[in-house]
């Protein structure tokens, strides 16, 4: 039988983006690129949280994330929250860093 952490974690009634800035605080440095939101962040939400969550629902979220900080970084979610972001490109794709500062 295993351990149901969803009645000991803080995630009832916090939204995605909450939730999705908990997995980068997770991430800690590791370089991360659109496939690891839509299958290892959802995996992660599923397994931690209990809560299933479209693929691109988070990839759009991390889409707007982005665009926030480029726009206007010092009131952006990512800053609030001790954040910054580096793009990476590797070959054809791009990644990301994501950094607490």
């Amino acid at each position: 039988m295993s351990y149901d952490f969803s009645k000991t974690l803080r995630h009832k009634g916090q939204s995605n983006e909450s939730l999705l800035l908990d997995w980068f605080e997770l991430r800690g440095g590791i370089p991360f690129a659109s496939y690891d939101i839509q299958s290892n962040a959802v995996k992660f939400f599923k397994n931690v949280y209990n809560k299933t969550v479209q693929p691109d629902t988070l990839n759009r979220l991390w889409r707007a994330m982005r665009q926030e900080y480029v726009s206007d970084r010092d009131n952006s979610k990512l800053y609030k929250h001790g954040f910054t972001f580096k793009e990476i490109s590797e070959g054809k794709g791009k990644s990301w860093v994501i950094v607490n500062e």
